[in-house]
């Protein structure tokens, strides 16, 4: 991996992030200008749902970059992640034979691609839609 690519990598993952937390400290803000009497919301599942989201779409673009224009919009373009709870990624693929390819062919390669991205080590399950 060259100084780029290492520089590309570090500002995804800050990027990542800010975006999570700046939607938390919004939620925070709101709050306290509405209701000041309830529990704050500091835990917010959709957040972490849109965060899941934006970590996906940075495997996808690394995807673009590791496998041809054909494989990637043949496996790839319609997967999607359904959750991310304790270090394990439910990825939702469009049909069985997309899952089941995905899981032989190219599991290791997203767990890998997370991490690299990440930080964490990803457990995946793949479901079909």
């Amino acid at each position: 991996m060259n100084d780029k690519d290492i520089l590309m990598k570090e500002l995804q993952e800050l990027k990542t992030s800010l975006v999570h937390e700046l939607r938390r400290v919004t939620k925070i803000i709101d709050h306290l200008t509405h209701e000041n009497d309830a529990e704050l919301p500091i835990k917010d599942d959709h957040i972490h749902r849109e965060t899941s989201n934006e970590l996906f779409s940075l495997v996808k673009i690394q995807l673009q970059q590791k496998v041809s224009m054909p494989s990637y919009e043949t496996w790839f373009k319609d997967v999607f992640p359904a959750s991310d709870e304790n270090d394990l990624m439910t990825l939702v693929a469009p049909n069985e034979l997309v899952r089941d390819w995905l899981e032989e062919r190219y599991g290791s390669l997203i767990r890998s691609l997370l991490k690299d991205i990440s930080g964490k080590d990803y457990e995946i399950r793949f479901i079909a839609k």
